[in-house]
């Protein structure tokens, strides 16, 4: 059964609340969800930002993998990506990152996760796009520690697809549609997930929290 973001059934909390209900959805289920974490304004300006540079031809097909084990496969995952830089953008770019860099510094305050470097990219899913189930640490490298998925689509609605689909540590599924606004984070080597089949274009902008090498 697909649950929206705003269904109370999801651990989730307004990013002004208490820090704790924050850290505790971590604890207790790997994930949290942040409903409203950047304000509308910021959302557009993102979104905007990424279909510029979708219409510049800036953005690859992903692949699967590091370094001699990366490698392309349409069976497995469907999207585009461009890589971002923080620190050349403009000034929405710069608050965000901001917003990154402190819940970044909470986690490892009360966590001790030792999460040190950051890398982003937006990401672009078609009609018909997908991602199969994953983690996102590499074979043979745990340097990708928590991982953050920051959705900028507009009006989404449950019969647009795309949800984001989350296996949760007794092994049922928890769906969260991708509205624009809503931050989902997760220990990256703990939790499996999958962008399910969209309907609509979608967009996000995602990331991870890497330790040192």
């Amino acid at each position: 059964m697909l649950i929206s973001a705003v269904n109370t059934r999801i651990p989730r909390v307004s990013f002004s609340e208490a820090h704790m209900n924050i850290i505790d959805p971590l604890v207790d289920e790997h994930f949290v969800v942040l409903t409203d974490f950047i304000t509308p304004s910021m959302c557009t300006a993102l979104l905007n930002e990424a279909e510029h540079k979708f219409n510049q031809n800036k953005f690859k097909p992903a692949g699967i993998g590091r370094n001699e084990d990366f490698h392309y496969s349409e069976m497995r995952r469907s999207d585009y990506t461009y890589w971002l830089n923080f620190q050349n953008q403009n000034k929405y770019f710069t608050e965000v990152y901001q917003k990154f860099q402190n819940l970044k510094n909470l986690i490892n305050k009360e966590l001790f996760l030792g999460l040190f470097t950051e890398e982003f990219h937006f990401a672009f899913y078609p009609p018909g796009g997908f991602y199969e189930s994953h983690t996102d640490s590499f074979r043979g490298s745990k340097n990708r520690l928590f991982s953050v998925v920051l959705f900028l689509n507009e009006g989404w609605n449950e019969s647009d697809g795309g949800a984001l689909r989350l296996t949760k540590k007794d092994g049922s599924s928890l769906y969260i549609l991708p509205k624009s606004g809503t931050l989902v984070g997760f220990l990256s080597e703990e939790v499996e997930h999958e962008v399910c089949l969209t309907y609509r274009n979608r967009w996000s902008l995602t990331g991870w929290f890497r330790c040192r090498e």
